[in-house]
């Protein structure tokens, strides 16, 4: 009867290493995020979304000095040209370069949209956290407090504030801001109350922390998806709000550039001189459906259960 031969220390060594190749996941360990970014990829929808944003803001950012037409000052005998070599959007009834102040004013909605919904993000964390944080009473008492803002048509507060603070940017980013961080809060507020109970959370509070840095530092970085799915969907209604407002005369004054503004002064001259109505809606137009297309497809991007 043959013996079983007895494996030198590298032979068990190579078959110790074999084994554990065997047993080994061939798939790369992904973090979050960078799943995120895979499925993101993926989607042509989100690819054509931050194509399309690209380009409006290399416009945005460099449309006037690429045209380096007067957008300022009044030239009579260059009002109203139609579009050519020169003036490629035209000139409105001033004489001043049409492309140049389409520019010129997507670039100020835009930075008035980026205010107002870094507003919203801080002023609804802070609030919800608060109120996630502490619970009972000071929760019951902030809920409320939150209700009755609320409860307060937008629109109509939107319109008080501009009489009270005149028809300016500064005014404008008030108004805009006083009641839309509520729905922040309030979403903030629920998916905090789930994170409270978790372990590092009651570690945290065990060896002293304090509640600002609980929030801060455990609670607000775990909801970072829910804040950029927030950013994303409120930029294009603040851009719209803006040019609406604007539009029906409500908003920023003739002398502000903004998109709302020129498609403002465009309207009267639509059966004459139509492009100066066309150029900034379209600019307004994608704008939004791109913010708005890129918000849905970051959606499906940080749900990973829309992709099993």
């Amino acid at each position: 009867m043959a013996t079983m031969r007895t494996l030198t220390s590298a032979e068990a060594a190579r078959v110790d290493r074999s084994r554990f190749d065997a047993e080994k996941i061939d798939r790369p360990t992904i973090t979050f995020w960078q799943g995120a970014w895979i499925r993101l990829r993926k989607n042509p929808i989100a690819i054509a979304a931050m194509a399309m944003l690209g380009i409006l803001l290399f416009f945005i950012l460099f449309g006037p000095t690429i045209g380096g037409e007067n957008y300022i000052d009044i030239a009579p005998s260059m009002k109203n040209m139609p579009p050519d070599g020169t003036h490629w959007f035209g000139t409105d009834a001033m004489g001043r370069d049409l492309f140049s102040r389409v520019w010129i004013g997507a670039r100020l909605s835009l930075l008035v949209a980026l205010v107002c919904a870094f507003i919203q993000i801080v002023v609804g964390c802070a609030y919800g956290g608060a109120m996630a944080y502490f619970g009972g009473v000071v929760d019951m008492v902030m809920m409320r407090i939150l209700e009755i803002v609320i409860s307060f048509p937008s629109l109509l507060v939107t319109l008080l504030v501009m009489m009270v603070v005149g028809k300016n940017v500064p005014g404008l980013l008030v108004a805009m801001s006083i009641t839309s961080w509520c729905g922040t809060a309030r979403q903030m507020r629920g998916q905090l109350m789930q994170l409270r109970e978790s372990e590092y959370v009651q570690a945290a509070q065990m060896i002293g922390a304090s509640p600002v840095r609980i929030i801060t530092k455990h609670l607000l970085p775990n909801t970072v998806s829910i804040l950029i799915l927030n950013l994303c969907s409120s930029i294009p209604g603040y851009i719209f709000t803006e040019a609406s407002l604007s539009f029906l005369g409500m908003g920023l004054s003739n002398d502000v550039i903004s998109l709302g503004v020129l498609i403002s002064e465009g309207k009267a001259k639509l059966s004459f001189y139509p492009w100066e109505l066309v150029f900034p809606t379209v600019v307004l137009c994608v704008a939004v459906l791109a913010f708005n297309l890129l918000g849905d497809a970051l959606r499906d991007a940080l749900d990973p259960r829309t992709h099993q």
